[in-house]
């Protein structure tokens, strides 16, 4: 009964990415695997929040050469410049970072 509670609560999750223009959902960990389902479902209490877990966790891990597919866009987000972008205009995730920044 548990597993069902969590998948259900998955598949809100990612209904609310595709509806909501900046939910605080972080697109990212919603759709990794690796993670347990509550890590993949969190909602961050403020939208600042979720922009330093994503700068945090995501871009500033995004290695030289490494790549980002996001298949529910059906995008591969191929340098930093390309997530943060995608990130602000697709998910709502703004963040502070010049976008030609090259380390954050």
């Amino acid at each position: 009964m548990q597993a069902a509670k969590l998948d259900d609560a998955l598949c809100k999750a990612i209904s609310f990415i595709r509806i909501d223009k900046r939910p605080k959902v972080c697109f990212i960990c919603i759709r990794s695997p690796h993670l347990i389902i509550s890590e993949r479902i969190a909602e961050y209490a403020n939208l600042g929040f979720l922009s330093r877990h994503f700068l945090r966790k995501h871009v500033s891990k995004l290695k030289d050469g490494q790549f980002v597919d996001y298949m529910d866009c059906g995008v591969r987000l191929k340098t930093r410049k390309e997530l943060l972008i995608h990130a602000e205009r697709f998910h709502g995730i703004v963040s502070q970072v010049p976008i030609e920044c090259p380390r954050i």
